[in-house]
């Protein structure tokens, strides 16, 4: 069995069994949707930003998106 890490403060983690992945809210993409319903995935784990955060690309931190670059 696999050992996850702990997600940082300000992150959540997000996890599907099998199924389609919501991709991560980011400064580019704030309101991400499910990627194609055609490809499942399986075991997939991942922390990201608690909302209405969303990632940096460059800082890679949660940040709100006022503090996005423009």
């Amino acid at each position: 069995m696999h050992r996850y890490k702990e997600c940082e403060v300000g992150t959540h983690a997000y996890a599907i069994g099998c199924g389609v992945i919501t991709p991560e809210a980011t400064c580019a993409n704030p309101n991400p949707k499910p990627e194609n319903e055609k490809a499942f995935i399986c075991d997939y784990s991942a922390c990201y930003c608690n909302p209405p955060t969303v990632r940096h690309p460059e800082s890679k931190k949660c940040v709100p998106l006022e503090e996005c670059p423009k």
